[in-house]
């Protein structure tokens, strides 16, 4: 038997495989291990997910979930194994690797380390050490919360030219704190989708990368690893009844 978790930090679905076939799913509330501590998870573990689980022992999970970094994983893991009836591995990973996986066919999604190069792993890497990952989340990799385009610095100050789609979400909530926010977009398909940015100033992913880095992450992302995390990005472009999808990818 083998548990799958797919996970955020308001719910978590759970998935029991038997021989390949899904056999039951389960809804509890969300696990994070940034946000919560490993008696917290414990807890809830035990009391939610484990009275609803099929007597036997668990083979594997695999739990993919927001705040996985390789520091707090390790709680997760912990939790994880103290509370349920698993004697194999325990895998835990960040949601945005469940959705590449997902991109990349069936065999991705088992674990297969050849889904994706070893060039495009590190580039999920730098993704995630630059902290992309905190907003680009979910199976869309994005579109599940408003951020600030001016986080880290002053993006419209520096960009200069006042357009009026720069208020962003104030503009439909009139709201003051709303000033400057915008939608996070999800980044399947994102070489296909030039240009960038809320008000299109952006053509290349590279510019795009580095733009994310300064005014949201508050770091300058050297070319070389923003070369990488470019190549994990076209990963993320999927097909439609087994043919790529249609358009022009952007060069850089």
């Amino acid at each position: 038997m083998i548990l799958i978790a797919d996970s955020g930090s308001t719910k978590t679905d759970w998935c029991i495989v038997f021989n390949d076939t899904p056999i039951k799913r389960i809804g509890t509330k969300g696990i994070n291990p940034f946000f919560q501590s490993e008696e917290e998870i414990q807890q809830e573990l035990t009391h939610s997910l484990l009275p609803q689980l099929p007597e036997g022992t668990i083979n594997s999970v695999f739990f993919y979930g927001a705040g996985c970094t390789p520091e707090r994983a390790p709680v997760l893991r912990r939790a994880i194994a103290d509370s349920l009836p698993v004697i194999g591995n325990i895998k835990t990973n960040s949601d945005m690797l469940a959705a590449a996986r997902g991109l990349c066919g069936h065999e991705a999604v088992k674990g297969d380390d050849k889904a994706l190069t070893a060039q495009e792993i590190e580039g999920y890497q730098r993704f995630k050490m630059y902290r992309c990952s905190s907003c680009h989340v979910g199976k869309s990799v994005g579109g599940q919360s408003f951020e600030y385009m001016d986080l880290k610095k002053a993006y419209f100050e520096d960009r200069g030219n006042p357009l009026g789609s720069d208020e962003g979400l104030k503009g439909f909530t009139g709201k003051a704190e709303d000033l400057h926010r915008f939608k996070v977009p999800n980044l399947r398909n994102v070489e296909l989708t030039a240009p960038y940015l809320h008000d299109g100033t952006v053509t290349t992913l590279d510019e795009a990368v580095r733009i994310m880095g300064v005014y949201l992450s508050g770091m300058d992302i050297p070319k070389g690893d923003r070369d990488l995390i470019v190549g994990f990005l076209r990963t993320l472009t999927g097909e439609w009844n087994g043919k790529p999808l249609a358009g022009e990818a952007v060069k850089n």
